[in-house]
């Protein structure tokens, strides 16, 4: 495996590592240490919490994480649509984006009860939450991918129509490239965003009347609240220990490594 030598501005020679290395140094090693920090955690879970085992708190974290990522998905692929669609002409510009700012300033868990209802019918809960923590993360993708697009230099934006490119290929090859900084950043808060909605989400007993802890959703969000009622301290320090150890985990090997890639794609 060959290391290559780079001569900075100072003309100091400076070793390059190899990708592979960059792999096992930045993402391999971490999560190796993250992974054995979550099971050592999930096993004095177990002993602190026995009514549930370390593999139901291990499909809880995986329920939790699932139901997180297709919110993401949804605010991802809507917040940077309805960013492109705000800043498509200076009319949609000037009617659009205040209706974001006020949008954006209602509390959503208010309106939660409201999309309760109607998933109620079908037993939806989980898409309940689900539209309930989209709606919070979109805010924070639409807002930076609008960042984003203000500051593509006119230049830029001139080579689609010197080269004659179609709106299609303008958004493949310019808008889209350009979007991933801003785009990046905005995702790390909307996990961010997610992770404070989950944990109230989950509890669904506490939003519809007559109801049990036995409807609430099976997340590690549920388990944190249900061992803090209940005055299970140790449990509820377990619980909050895997949801760190998992936060931490997916920013060492995913976030961190994103936010370095997006480097690549800045206007200097």
């Amino acid at each position: 495996m060959r290391k290559h030598a780079h001569i900075t501005h100072h003309g100091h020679r400076k070793m390059m590592l190899s990708r592979w290395e960059h792999i096992l140094i930045h993402v391999a090693l971490p999560t190796l240490i993250v992974v054995l920090s979550a099971y050592a955690i999930g096993e004095y879970a177990q002993r602190s919490y026995p009514q549930i085992s370390f593999n139901e708190f291990a499909v809880a974290i995986i329920a939790s994480i699932l139901r997180i990522s297709v919110a993401f998905a949804v605010s991802l692929v809507l917040g940077v649509a309805l960013a492109i669609l705000t800043l498509s002409s200076r009319l949609v510009e000037r009617i659009t984006l205040p209706i974001w700012d006020v949008l954006e300033s209602f509390p959503i868990l208010a309106f939660f009860p409201a999309i309760l209802a109607i998933f109620i019918g079908s037993r939806g809960y989980s898409l309940a939450a689900i539209c309930v923590m989209a709606l919070a993360m979109i805010g924070n993708i639409l807002f930076s991918a609008v960042g984003g697009l203000r500051v593509i230099p006119e230049e830029v934006r001139s080579v689609g129509t010197v080269f004659g490119l179609t709106y299609l290929q303008k958004l493949k090859h310019i808008i889209l490239p350009a979007l991933v900084p801003s785009v990046v950043t905005g995702s790390l808060l909307a996990w961010a965003e997610g992770w404070n909605m989950l944990i109230v989400v989950e509890v669904i007993h506490t939003y519809i009347p007559n109801t049990t802890i036995a409807n609430d959703l099976y997340g590690i969000g549920s388990i944190l609240v249900h061992a803090s009622s209940s005055g299970n301290t140790r449990a509820f320090a377990a619980a909050v220990a895997i949801m760190v150890a998992v936060i931490v985990g997916m920013n060492i090997a995913i976030w961190q490594p994103l936010l370095r890639y997006s480097e690549r794609f800045k206007f200097e």
